[in-house]
């Protein structure tokens, strides 16, 4: 799973996770998505998810939390992306110009 991760996270924002360093460390981005990923598969196995997430209650819960620390890791890795884009267009006008 690291390996899948570094590889979508380099292809799809640019970043290395460095979840394949020699240390193999806690990537908080990674834990959180595995976290989220088992709660939302469990749904299969749990009619009352749906109550369960209105209350805030259970895995739900613990979906919502996790929810925020992805949503913010990807909000970072698009705006940083977009910068970056903002930054290579200004250059390339200044040359082309």
């Amino acid at each position: 799973m690291r390996m899948t991760m570094d590889s979508v996270c380099k292809i799809g924002f640019g970043m290395d996770m460095g979840s394949l360093s020699s240390s193999l460390p806690e990537v908080p981005f990674g834990k959180a998505f595995d976290i989220v990923n088992e709660a939302i598969y469990s749904r299969v196995m749990n009619p009352f998810w749906k109550v369960q997430k209105i209350l805030g209650i259970g895995k739900e819960k613990i979906v919502k939390e996790n929810m925020k620390l992805l949503n913010a890791f990807t909000s970072a890795a698009i705006e940083g992306r977009r910068k970056e884009m903002q930054e290579n267009a200004i250059l390339y006008k200044n040359k082309v110009c």
